[in-house]
């Protein structure tokens, strides 16, 4: 196996067209910040921007170049089928992320997001697989979201807020 040229992932399937969102690991759950009507427009703008990205084969990155068996196509399906899963795991991780974190443990869920993100470009590394920074900021923005979301609902739960009017 070799590869040369880290490009995005151009082909998702033999037919070439884009992947099933569940796929790659795109569900649609609940985020804390569905029911927040100051937050909700920004959830909405995310998770559009990560169906783009993953729409436009631009959520991972693997080598171009990559040959297996003296074979340029079955190197290309190779590094196309890693992708997809992948990018199903990292997706897997940040829907984890999301759910389980608090205002308090934001950072905590950050660092292990980076950890997966981290772990699919060491594993990948043969044929230079990563997920992209512009995709893993668009992850990083919808865990903020929940985040905030948890620490507005803290407040409102704190006793005696609610009389000195921060609640």
């Amino acid at each position: 196996m070799s590869s040369r040229s880290l490009k995005p992932v151009r082909s998702w399937s033999r037919n070439k067209r884009a992947p099933n969102f569940k796929d790659v690991g795109i569900y649609q759950y609940h985020h804390p910040a569905e029911s927040s009507v100051a937050l909700r427009n920004e959830l909405d703008s995310v998770r559009a921007a990560i169906k783009r990205c993953v729409r436009e084969k631009s959520a991972i990155s693997g080598s171009a170049n990559v040959t297996f068996g003296d074979s340029a196509a079955q190197g290309r399906e190779f590094v196309s089928d890693m992708s997809r899963i992948m990018l199903r795991a990292y997706n897997a991780e940040a829907e984890n992320c999301v759910k389980s974190v608090k205002a308090g443990n934001l950072a905590t869920a950050q660092a292990r997001l980076r950890k997966s993100m981290d772990a699919i470009e060491k594993q990948g590394g043969m044929i230079t697989l990563r997920v992209t920074e512009f995709y893993h900021s668009l992850r990083l923005r919808e865990l903020e979201l929940a985040a905030t979301t948890d620490a507005r609902h803290s407040l409102r739960r704190l006793p005696g807020l609610r009389e000195c009017g921060i609640g």
